[in-house]
């Protein structure tokens, strides 16, 4: 989602906001990923399967509204599929003990990339997991 977001700003391709952004995902960088993944490996503790991500889920609109910050011309194309489930975030409860919970925070990522000056969206905007 945030290739083809980046994909929208570059005027290649419009964005395409799914079910008006109401959509609730777990984002997670791909360092903090292969972090994750060396971290349990290394570890030699397996604890079978575990969920990989931050174990904080973003609404999608709140992304879209935040890059629409720096880049106002970024074309929006809204459609109303719905494209899987309405919320989906990590349960980092295993990893946490081996990996931590420190990841790139998506907000201040954004806003180093399009030259923002928040660094984080409204406190709303984010959820964490149950787990």
């Amino acid at each position: 989602m945030i290739h083809r977001l980046d994909r929208a700003v570059g005027g290649k391709e419009p964005f395409v906001l799914n079910n008006g952004g109401n959509d609730w995902r777990d984002f997670i960088h791909v360092d903090d990923a292969a972090r994750v993944i060396v971290a349990v490996v290394n570890s030699g503790r397996f604890p079978g399967e575990v969920d990989v991500g931050t174990g904080c889920a973003t609404r999608i609109a709140d992304i879209v509204d935040f890059v629409r910050q720096a880049v106002p011309s970024v074309q929006i194309f809204h459609a109303n599929t719905q494209s899987g489930a309405a919320f989906s975030c990590a349960d980092i409860s295993v990893i946490r003990d081996i990996a931590g919970d420190e990841f790139v925070s998506l907000p201040a990522w954004l806003a180093g990339r399009y030259g923002l000056p928040g660094s984080r969206f409204g406190d709303s905007s984010r959820k964490q997991s149950a787990g």
